[in-house]
């Protein structure tokens, strides 16, 4: 009976530990290097060792300058914590990533995992938002494993079109507007067809809140 306490008594004092929880940063165009306003950060909690999906916890929103911050001294360490960025005011900014300020590594705005009990110093890079509108035409289809990628790349960052994830295969024809970067665009196109693949090139410019229209026909 005393051991059956003593493990009751661990897990209880376990679950009750609370630690410090801090968060800041900048958001920040990493073109321009200009602070953005408005965007939003959500910090979202699960519990350790639960079936359980994640909770909100806190948000944030960044001020004139792009900064952000948020300290909570008694989080609690029973829970684990992640990130997500928006920007669900003006609906003008694309969201790019994260980027940890202590050891520089890039990590997704859509869900960012960290402990409790540690300080997050991170910039969250965002971009002017434009649209993409386009058109892959498979005109010379050989068969169903025809294929096709776009890649492209914005400033350093490398991307792939997420319209390609629906529809690169076979002999279809798809149309699709996609948010992207303003700015200037560096496309890499390649298709495979009969087992033999051909790759093109491509720059593209759009302004931010403009739409380009592009057709691919392969």
């Amino acid at each position: 009976m005393k051991n059956v306490s003593f493990v009751f008594l661990l897990i209880f004092t376990v679950s009750c530990q609370k630690a410090r929880l801090e968060v800041e940063g900048q958001a920040i165009n990493p073109l321009s290097g200009e602070g953005v306003e408005g965007i939003e950060i959500e910090i979202r909690k699960t519990k350790k060792n639960a079936w359980a999906s994640d909770e909100p916890y806190k948000k944030v929103v960044s001020g004139a300058n792009g900064e952000f911050s948020y300290l909570h001294q008694n989080s609690s360490l029973s829970y684990t914590y992640n990130i997500s960025v928006y920007d669900e005011s003006s609906h003008d900014y694309f969201i790019l990533r994260i980027r940890n300020m202590d050891d520089n590594s890039l990590h997704s705005a859509a869900y960012y995992p960290f402990e409790g009990g540690t300080k997050l110093n991170m910039n969250v890079e965002v971009a002017p938002k434009a649209f993409i509108d386009l058109s892959l035409e498979n005109i010379n289809c050989f068969n169903e494993d025809d294929r096709i990628k776009i890649e492209g790349e914005w400033g350093s960052i490398a991307y792939s079109i997420p319209t390609l994830q629906e529809y690169n295969f076979g002999c279809v024809n798809s149309r699709k507007v996609e948010p992207i970067p303003e700015g200037i665009h560096y496309l890499t196109i390649e298709v495979t067809r009969n087992s033999v693949t051909t790759i093109s090139q491509d720059t593209i410019q759009v302004g931010a809140g403009d739409t380009l229209f592009y057709q691919v026909q392969y």
